[in-house]
């Protein structure tokens, strides 16, 4: 992976196997506890945000990169310039094979690879100098002038959650040099998604 100024990391995302398919609360709604309804069975919002991040030209020029953490603590690292299926159904398919197989394509160099690696240690060793969350219970800022304020510190890691609803479990909050909010209510990850690839091309990059 080249240089990258910043880095969106869709955390927690619902990536997990159930008899050789995503897990998907459409499908497998009797199969998911009541406790985890919010934080499991949501692949689609993954491959909205993951949509989000790959179609600004931000992202195709190597500027910003994208890991995938899923909510069974998986990191998946996808090769620059990569252009995710448009159709859920390609893109379910396609993730399937990669936590079956380990890598996508399953000889060669990986276009998707996925590791049992500590999330703050693969930031770690991509240099990252500061890591913020978004959360809705986070200290509310003006997101243009933040941003703008975070230059000196590239690169830097924007952590979004990828889930329907629920507060940052601990251990992502305990990686998490700050927490901020960029709106007074709750967003939805693509729109979370959509406004942090805008302002940072805006006033970071």
């Amino acid at each position: 992976m080249q240089s990258k100024k910043a880095w969106v990391v869709l955390f927690d995302s619902n990536l997990e196997l159930f008899n050789d398919e995503l897990l998907d609360i459409s499908k497998h709604f009797r199969k998911i506890r009541r406790d985890d309804l919010g934080r499991r069975g949501r692949p689609d919002i993954t491959h909205v945000g993951v949509l989000n991040v790959c179609d600004f030209p931000a992202y195709s020029s190597g500027e910003v990169g994208l890991i995938l953490h899923t909510i069974e603590d998986k990191v998946i690292f996808i090769k620059d310039s990569w252009r995710p299926p448009r159709n859920y159904v390609n893109f379910s398919s396609l993730f399937v094979q990669l936590l079956k197989l380990g890598q996508v394509p399953p000889e060669g160099e990986p276009i998707l690879l996925v590791k049992n690696s500590a999330l703050k240690d693969v930031l770690r060793n991509l240099r990252v100098r500061k890591v913020i969350l978004l959360s809705s219970r986070g200290k509310k800022v003006n997101f243009e002038q933040y941003l703008a304020s975070l230059k000196s510190n590239a690169p830097v890691a924007f952590l979004v959650g990828a889930y329907a609803k629920g507060a940052p479990r601990d251990e992502i909050l305990a990686i998490s040099d700050e927490v901020i909010s960029i709106y007074g209510k709750v967003l939805t990850t693509n729109v979370v998604v959509a406004m942090l690839m805008c302002y940072l091309e805006k006033v970071f990059l």
